[in-house]
């Protein structure tokens, strides 16, 4: 699969070789398989640089199918002033070039746990290990080759795990599978951390979204390597803090004395109390 160098268009080549047992030429599961799997990875990668759910929709441009098989797919320019296409494709393209390359050290902060997942499923595509029965993946100049396969899977394992809490800005619940909330923990602009928590605290945990709270976690951290944050955390209990609020001159009114009226009163008093 090769990126067009014309990313900032948003239009995005692959190529794939089939197996030797079909003689080189690709099946239809076997394409629509890849596609799908890149059209998840851009998804995700575009979720990522812009923190809210993806909406560049993707057409295939041209398509040449046999031996091997060539696809462009085409971004259509969005409706938001902010054009993201060369973002997405770059962020995508580097991202490939540095699994093959073995350099998980330099993966964009950005990209969360489940980004990171949608890259490992490129493996899938090729089947390397099964000689006769492998295809073959090519990206940017960049075979999806044996250290792809190790780089991924080390980037998504877990180096440690401690139990301890965690603080930061809750947001985007999902309830569709396992319940688990993001959390954006400081300093601003660090990869969200991925909260797995029990049916119990649904209410808890959509009353903080709604206010835009600051919470507390505490449970169970897991960290991969690279990320001064845990990549999870399998959540026991979660403390809400409300957002400070700035009191008005009103609420001083009890504290002194002989103080009756409105906030223009409180100011009058405690300027003319001021010294000359």
């Amino acid at each position: 699969m090769a990126i067009h160098k014309n990313a900032e268009d948003g239009l995005i080549s692959f190529r794939l070789i089939g197996a030797e047992v079909d003689d080189g030429c690709v099946r239809v599961s076997d394409l629509s398989n890849c596609m799908a799997k890149i059209q998840g990875c851009l998804k995700h990668v575009e979720r990522c640089i812009t923190g809210t759910s993806p909406s560049l929709q993707y057409v295939i441009k041209k398509m040449h199918v046999g031996s091997p098989a060539d696809c462009e797919l085409f971004a259509k320019t969005p409706k938001r002033k902010n054009d993201i296409r060369k973002s997405v494709s770059t962020l995508l393209l580097t991202t490939i070039a540095s699994l093959a390359a073995g350099d998980n050290g330099s993966l964009d902060a950005r990209l969360d746990y489940e980004a990171l997942k949608s890259f490992q499923e490129f493996p899938k595509v090729a089947r390397p290990a099964e000689e006769r029965s492998s295809r073959r993946l090519i990206v940017g100049g960049h075979e999806i080759n044996p250290t792809y396969f190790v780089t991924i899977d080390e980037a998504l394992s877990i180096e440690e795990s401690s139990y301890g809490s965690i603080s930061g800005s809750l947001e985007r619940i999902d309830v569709h599978k396992s319940p688990q909330f993001s959390l954006f923990p400081r300093p601003i602009g660090s990869p969200s951390v991925r909260c797995y928590f029990g049916d119990e605290m649904l209410g808890q945990i959509t009353d903080a979204l709604k206010t835009k709270s600051h919470v507390t976690v505490y449970g169970k951290k897991d960290y991969i390597q690279g990320r001064l944050h845990p990549l999870r955390v399998k959540v026991d209990s979660v403390e809400i803090h409300q957002n400070d609020q700035i009191p008005s001159f009103a609420s001083f009114a009890g504290c002194l004395k002989d103080i009756e009226g409105d906030s223009v009163d409180l100011i009058r008093k405690i300027r003319n109390e001021w010294p000359d």
